[in-house]
């Protein structure tokens, strides 16, 4: 009588036969997420998709998108001991998206900007028979879709059209309205969405941060001359920054320009305000702390 194999054992070969296996095994990083980040991390983000060499999360707030940011280095340092060797090199990240319609009752599921928003009656489902589209809408459906020559698919995506349409239209109706960025529905009195309004944030971060590297002791007055922003803009961009050339030094770096702009950054003073000593000593502060840790 044949023995039977381990299914531990076998079902790695078995995938590898159907050539599913490489899938499988990036993957298996979804079910343990909580492990390899923690359950705050886990909690608050979510694994979209995977394509070596990056790693796309949603995550539910704002503030959890700025925290898991800062922390990008460390998250692909647990992700990649996880795997057992390097695989993800970058992280790009997507505010999480709620489906309105279909989980409108549940509290928990809905994002910061849905606070104030109308109240349902029933389940939040919606009967699309009863909502009509006019002829014109209709036209303007069927001119998106004359490239399609396949009669199937072309019934297909025009029915999606139709059904998105209508769905719209639910959702207008009871007091929501879309972001003209990205068509986001909303119902708070706000010109943009959460996601947007915080993308166009970064960007506004990375051009102070594009000035600071050119000019790495200049104060926030100074600056406004080349970008306008607020006190807690410019500290963020600052901060960012020095963590960015504290991390080269961290991992021993001995370059020069990078050494200097990082007490520039850190003491606002010019390049001739500061002594050699000055910068290697505090260069040297921040080295031999990693120099301990790779002892260890």
């Amino acid at each position: 009588m044949q023995r039977m194999e381990n299914l531990d054992a076998c079902l790695p070969r078995t995938l590898q036969d159907i050539g599913i296996y490489e899938t499988f095994h990036l993957n298996r990083i979804v079910h343990e997420w909580k492990k390899i980040v923690g359950p705050g991390f886990a909690k608050n983000s979510r694994i979209l998709h995977i394509e070596p060499p990056v790693l796309v999360l949603s995550a539910f707030t704002s503030q959890w998108m700025q925290e898991i940011k800062m922390q990008e280095k460390q998250i692909i340092k647990k992700i990649n001991e996880f795997y057992g060797h390097p695989v993800i090199t970058s992280i790009r990240l997507q505010m999480h998206r709620q489906s309105f319609v279909k989980d409108i009752n549940n509290e928990d599921a809905v994002l910061p900007y849905l606070i104030g928003r109308p109240k349902y009656m029933g389940d939040g489902s919606y009967d699309t028979s009863k909502i009509t589209i006019s002829d014109e809408e209709l036209a303007r459906i069927d001119a998106t879709l004359v490239n399609i020559e396949n009669p199937k698919l072309k019934e297909i995506a025009r029915q999606a059209q139709i059904n998105q349409c209508k769905k719209n239209k639910h959702l207008a109706e009871r007091g929501f309205h879309q972001c003209p960025v990205c068509g986001t529905w909303m119902t708070v009195p706000r010109k943009v969405c959460v996601t947007c309004d915080y993308m166009f944030y970064r960007k506004h971060i990375g051009t102070i941060k594009r000035v600071l590297r050119k000019y790495p002791n200049i104060r926030q007055d100074q600056i406004q001359q080349f970008v306008k922003c607020s006190m807690n803009a410019f500290n963020e961009a600052k901060k960012e920054s020095i963590y960015y050339y504290m991390d080269k030094i961290h991992f021993g770096s001995t370059d020069q320009r990078q050494k200097y702009m990082l007490a520039m950054l850190i003491t606002g003073k010019s390049v001739k305000d500061l002594s050699e000593d000055f910068v290697n000593n505090l260069c040297n502060k921040y080295r031999s702390k990693y120099l301990d840790e790779k002892k260890r």
